[in-house]
């Protein structure tokens, strides 16, 4: 109920959970919070709401039709908004972008693969019946020859990397790693509890490291 009377009056308008939701009633039973509290969040909710069309009459939001949603132009947009939400926080030595000439890439890594994961976190389908694209597609835009392997067969794991995928690493030319976190870890209501790399993701990295000089 503490916690209740401190967001709200921090000005926060939207729990994406259900934590107020759960409390609010038994905080202002214990008047900790005032109905006033509540007004001034819904008010600008529905303010908001309102802009958006949401009430009568009809807004722009609900005359969007699913052609115009996947049209070239919206799909095209799609793309450049994901592509521009990309940070490179570094690349040393300018190895980025893969040159044109590349001849064989190796993409290994757990987050190698998240299409379902991605597309599941809000949409719960495919769009258009898009294909939806990860890390190795986006490789294969750029060379010819690229495998694909887990390498470790989540980001949990602690156990020591494929023989197989370290072997695709020696063999190319590139080696594009995905590893990191994904939703099994942390989400909405669920906080990671370290922000080291797994065991597992450590050895894959380290080794494929040591097999590609």
């Amino acid at each position: 109920e503490d916690a209740v009377r401190l967001v709200l009056r921090a000005g926060t308008d939207v729990d994406c959970g259900s934590f107020v939701t759960d409390h609010a009633a038994s905080a202002l039973a214990a008047g900790k919070i005032s109905e006033a509290d509540l007004d001034e969040r819904l008010y600008y909710q529905f303010r908001l709401r309102m802009r958006l069309g949401h009430f009568d009459p009809e807004g722009p939001l609900d005359r969007i039709s699913a052609d115009e949603v996947c049209s070239e132009y919206a799909l095209a947009l799609m793309r450049d908004g994901a592509a521009q939400g990309c940070t490179l926080l570094k690349n040393s030595g300018g190895t980025l972008p893969l040159p044109a000439a590349a001849a064989s890439v190796a993409v290994l890594g757990p987050n190698s693969n998240t299409t379902k994961q991605t597309v599941a976190y809000y949409g719960g389908q495919r769009p258009c019946g898009m294909h939806i694209w990860n890390l190795a597609d986006a490789v294969r835009e750029h060379a010819a020859n690229v495998t694909h392997q887990m390498g470790v067969k989540d980001v949990q794991v602690s156990d020591d990397p494929d023989p197989i995928a370290l072997a695709a690493a020696k063999d190319a030319e590139w080696v594009v790693l995905g590893v990191g976190t994904d939703l099994s870890l942390a989400e909405e209501g669920k906080d990671a509890t370290a922000l080291a790399l797994s065991a597992g993701q450590a050895k894959l990295v380290e080794a494929a490291a040591e097999v590609a000089k």
